[in-house]
């Protein structure tokens, strides 16, 4: 990686960076200088911090209650043996079960992916409906740490 692209990619974890700290709960995501210290100091360990952050927060937003209150019929299990992850499907016995069938090795991934396959499934739900509600409330979020950076 040269010089460009590394700077590229610390400027790009920083934006991911405080869009977490603002929008997540107090404490969510470790300090960066905690991430260099006990991680490493390249910008995978402070990407893995960062992801680590999110899938632990996604689990405070629960899919599968969001899709059914949404009237979005999900099956989710693990993938077999117990060591090849977990796979979710969109659909019901009556009316057929959805291509893809979506899988990941965690239950957080999966929870993930299940989200962003839902949304563009069904973008007349309210599930995508509270998807992009949190999603605007993010943009305005930034527009305020950018708003308030520059006044200062």
């Amino acid at each position: 990686m040269d010089d460009t692209e590394r700077e590229n990619t610390w400027a790009a974890l920083r934006i991911i960076r405080e869009t977490v700290e603002t929008l997540g709960p107090p404490g969510l995501l470790p300090s960066r200088e905690v991430v260099l210290t006990r991680d490493g100091p390249e910008p995978v360990h402070e990407g893995q911090a960062i992801a680590e952050a999110l899938l632990t927060n996604m689990k405070d937003f629960d899919v599968m209650q969001a899709l059914y209150d949404s009237e979005v019929t999900v099956r989710a299990e693990p993938d077999g043996c117990w060591d090849n992850g977990f796979r979710a499907q969109i659909g019901d016995d009556q009316n057929g079960w959805q291509e893809p069938i979506i899988y990941a090795p965690t239950w957080g991934m999966l929870m993930t992916r299940l989200a962003l396959h839902a949304e563009q499934k069904y973008p007349e739900s309210r599930f995508a409906e509270q998807i992009r509600l949190a999603r605007e409330r993010h943009v305005q979020a930034r527009r305020a740490v950018r708003r308030s950076r520059a006044a200062s």
